[in-house]
């Protein structure tokens, strides 16, 4: 998913104006060539069909009586008129607010064009708009990969409890999500806070791993150390994912 609903207003109304116009110029262009394939193609029939056969009534003297004797020349039947051609398939409305995945099918090659480059494939004329997503944005899309991950009737039982806990926890963390979008951090001023001495000290604080020993003591630690602490930390893991587990069970009641 490249593409999401979280533009702020002027940059979503310059995306969606562009996109509209460039369609609008590509069925407009696609329909005039269309046009003018059907015109060709009937001049081409006209051109290629035989005249019509239209008896022709001649007076001539035969020499041995007066009469009028009529010759009808041109008498080959007259040839069936060519099948019109089928009528090219109506394009498909754009869906709601210009959405691009209501743009006409089949595509011409003019419109595969504009629409790789508009997602990404291609940057020859200017670059795709790429949003980063918000908080909610990744959780809807991992919901949907879970809801995905469920509907398969193979998944084993402990695969379908592990996703339905995480489902659990996406749920409770969507209103959060949903309140700390891009304008709660405009209004709350969190990036210019964190360019100022206090905020870039405690974020970068914040983001420092928590480790007890140095990596001088751990480039120190021989093999059998080594395995311990590995083993130590992976139990360590799975105690805070059984904790995390029951506390979800417990709130989900």
């Amino acid at each position: 998913m490249t593409y999401y609903s979280t533009f702020s207003d002027p940059e979503r109304e310059k995306y969606w104006e562009r996109l509209r116009k460039k369609q609008e110029a590509l069925i407009a262009e696609r329909d005039a060539d269309r046009d003018m394939d059907l015109a060709r193609q009937r001049f081409e029939a006209n051109q290629n069909a035989e005249p019509a056969s239209t008896p022709r009534s001649i007076d001539y003297w035969d020499g041995s009586a007066d009469r009028i004797i009529a010759l009808c020349k041109d008498t080959k039947p007259t040839p069936p008129a060519p099948a019109a051609p089928p009528a090219p398939p109506a394009p498909a409305a754009a869906g709601p607010g210009g959405d691009p995945c209501g743009v006409p099918l089949p595509l011409t090659p003019e419109e595969k064009a504009l629409h790789n480059q508009l997602f990404g494939g291609c940057t020859d004329e200017e670059p795709a708009i790429k949003p980063r997503p918000t908080p909610y944005d990744l959780i809807v899309m991992e919901e949907g990969e879970i809801y995905a991950k469920l509907d398969d009737p193979n998944l084993p039982p402990h695969a379908r409890l592990i996703a339905e806990r995480r489902l659990d926890k996406l749920r409770a963390d969507t209103p959060k999500a949903i309140a700390e979008d891009d304008e709660w951090r405009r209004r709350n001023e969190i990036d210019a806070w964190r360019k100022t001495p206090v905020g870039k000290e405690k974020r970068n604080a914040a983001r420092r791993k928590k480790r007890t020993e140095s990596n001088a003591e751990i480039a120190a630690l021989s093999d059998e150390e080594r395995k311990e602490r590995k083993r130590a930390q992976k139990c360590e893991h799975m105690r805070r994912k059984r904790a995390e587990a029951a506390e979800l069970k417990s709130k989900s009641g």
